[in-house]
């Protein structure tokens, strides 16, 4: 993990840096840290549906599904490969089945 701190640090648009730092840290347990680092992540990778697709996921752990839906909503537009996309629908469809959003769950 330290090497991957060093690595935004030298260079703060190390897209694949940022990426792999929030994916270590929402592993280890530190979402915020890892919502920190997939934030910027989006922000140096914007083409890129993996960085708000991650985000998403560590904005539920952090009680943001508003936010997340936001996130994978974003993912979507970025045009995933098919694998990803699937990935990426059956998310927003738990978060808004878990805010009671019964309406909007079935049609995602």
């Amino acid at each position: 993990m330290k090497r991957y701190e060093d690595r935004t640090k030298a260079d703060p648009v190390d897209g694949p840096a940022w990426l792999l730092l929030g994916l270590i840290e929402a592993q280890r347990g530190k979402d915020a840290a890892a919502v920190a680092a997939l934030r910027e992540a989006e922000k140096v990778r914007s083409a890129d549906p993996l960085p708000p697709f991650y985000l998403g996921q560590a904005l539920v752990l952090v009680g943001q599904p508003d936010t997340a839906v936001d996130a994978f909503e974003r993912a979507l537009t970025k045009r995933p490969i098919r694998t990803d996309l699937l990935e990426i629908y059956q998310a927003l469809g738990r978060v808004h089945q878990r805010a009671r959003r019964a309406d909007k769950a079935l049609a995602v």
